[in-house]
C-alpha cells in the first residue's frame, strides 16, 4: 500500500454532489448538456464534443440502434482503438438499454468472433487495428450487421434524433470479458458505473492508492494532467490473504449483476439475494472486535 491521500473538498459542489439524484447515463448526459451546453464533454485529440453535441449525437445513435430492431438487453460488440466511435457508441447504447461489449483491439479474429457469439450480439463495429476484420463475424446467429472502420463512422454519422427506449438504473449497460482464457462476461448496470462515487458523498474519506497504481500516477505522463482535474480514483480490493478461515459477504451498487449465461459462476460469486461473496478473509478477536486480514 502506499501513494497520496486524494480526498478533496472542493469549495463549490462538485459534478457527483450535483448529479447524486441521476443514476443512468441518460438522465446524465440530458442534465450537462443543458447544464452547459457549449463545455467540451469529450477531446479524442481527434475532435472535440460540447455536451449539447455529445447529448444530441448518442441520441441519434440511440434511435439508429432502435431502427436495427436492436432492443433494450440486446448487445452490441466494438473492437477497435478509435476513442470517439467507442464513447459514442457506448453512451449510445447506455442511454437506450443495449448492452456494450467491448472487445480487446488486439484480440484474434478468431476470438473476437467467440466473444460475439457468446454475447448474442446483434451488431458489430469494428475500427481500423489488425486485429478487427468483419469477415470473422460473418454467418453469427442473430447478427443484424457488421460495420467495418468506415462504415461505422459513416453510419454514426448519418443518424437523426427520433424516438428510442430508456433503460433503468438497474439495466445491463456493460458487459467485460476480462480474460482470453475466460468466458465469462462481466455485466454491469448503470448504478454499478454511477453510484461508486455517490455512496462515499458527504464522508471524509481517504483514497489510499495500491502500488501498481500509485507508479501509474507516477509515470511522466500522467505528470501532464492537471491535479484539478483529477477529482477521485476508484480501485477495486487486492487478493487476500487464504490463512484465515471467515469469508464475508459485501454489497453495495458497485456489485455486478452477474456473468453472463454463467450460473454455476453466478452462483459461486453471488448469493441468492445479490450479495458479493468477497473470498475476503477474517477472524472475530475473544475482544469481540473483527479483523479483515
Amino acid at each position: 500500500m502506499g501513494g497520496p491521500d486524494l480526498a478533496m473538498r472542493p469549495a463549490v459542489p462538485d459534478t457527483a454532489e450535483r448529479t447524486a439524484h441521476i443514476f443512468t447515463f441518460d438522465g446524465c448526459l440530458r442534465f450537462w448538456a443543458d447544464d452547459r451546453p457549449g463545455r467540451v464533454a469529450l477531446d479524442t485529440g481527434e475532435m472535440m464534443v460540447t455536451f449539447a453535441e455529445l447529448d444530441r449525437i448518442t441520441a441519434a445513435i440511440a434511435t439508429g440502434l432502435a431502427d436495427l430492431g436492436i432492443a433494450p438487453g440486446d448487445r452490441i460488440v466494438w473492437q477497435g482503438n478509435d476513442a470517439w466511435p467507442f464513447f459514442a457508441l457506448l453512451f449510445a447504447a447506455a442511454r437506450s438499454g443495449v448492452v456494450m461489449v467491448p472487445v480487446a483491439p488486439d484480440q484474434p479474429p478468431d476470438a473476437a468472433r467467440a466473444i460475439a457469439d457468446d454475447a448474442w450480439a446483434k451488431a458489430v463495429f469494428l475500427g481500423p487495428t489488425p486485429g478487427a476484420h468483419a469477415r470473422a463475424f460473418a454467418g453469427l446467429c442473430g447478427l443484424v450487421r457488421c460495420f467495418d472502420a468506415d462504415a461505422a463512422r459513416g453510419w454514426i454519422a448519418g443518424q437523426m434524433v427520433g424516438d428510442f427506449p430508456l433503460s433503468a438504473p438497474n439495466a445491463p449497460v456493460l458487459q467485460i470479458h476480462e480474460g482470453r482464457d475466460d468466458p465469462r462476461g462481466v455485466v454491469l448496470s448503470h448504478c454499478n458505473l454511477l453510484a461508486l462515487r455517490k455512496a462515499v458523498l458527504g464522508h471524509a474519506l481517504p483514497h489510499v492508492v495500491p502500488d501498481a497504481l500509485d507508479r501509474l500516477l507516477a509515470h511522466p505522463a500522467a505528470r501532464q494532467i492537471a491535479r484539478g482535474q483529477l477529482r477521485y480514483i476508484a480501485c477495486g480490493p487486492r487478493p487476500a490473504s487464504k490463512s484465515a478461515w471467515w469469508a464475508p459477504t459485501a454489497r453495495s451498487a458497485s456489485v455486478m449483476l452477474g456473468y453472463w449465461t454463467q450460473p454455476q459462476a453466478n452462483a459461486a460469486a453471488l448469493t441468492s439475494d445479490g450479495w458479493l461473496i468477497t473470498g475476503d478473509r477474517g477472524f472475530v478477536a475473544a475482544s469481540g472486535i473483527l479483523h479483515i486480514t
